[in-house]
């Protein structure tokens, strides 16, 4: 499973929406600002002259299968995506609530020698 993160401008969302609903992939939305990447503008509120150099934007978060990787980077790119697309490998995901493998809560080496030994909290350690 890969995980794709990128930002679209506000407008897009609902093509956006439409094209991944098609393709079955999860995504998560957060209603983010963004600075630097625009020159900033002036606005009049009330007689007063500011200027914004934030940028509303949305992030998404599409969570598909591997075989659907690149279907979902040209949907996105049919939509009017043209800023970055970041795509990660997950390795699973895990639901509250459920029982679970202990391999599956094991933190992976590479993360274990870096940041130490990290607790996992589960229903039974807190009873």
């Amino acid at each position: 499973m890969k995980r794709i993160d990128t930002l679209i401008h506000p407008l897009l969302w609902d093509d956006a929406r439409a094209v991944l609903q098609t393709l079955g992939a999860r995504v998560t939305l957060r209603e983010v600002r963004t600075f630097g990447r625009t020159p900033p503008k002036r606005e009049v509120y009330r007689g007063s002259a500011y200027f914004t150099d934030v940028t509303p934007e949305l992030e998404l978060t599409v969570l598909v299968e591997d075989n659907l990787v690149e279907s979902t980077i040209l949907a996105l790119e049919t939509v009017g995506q043209k800023g970055e697309l970041i795509v990660s490998s997950v390795d699973g995901i895990v639901h509250f609530g459920e029982e679970r493998a202990a391999a599956v809560l094991a933190p992976s080496p590479a993360l274990a020698k870096r940041a130490g030994v990290i607790p996992v909290h589960t229903a039974a350690a807190r009873a």
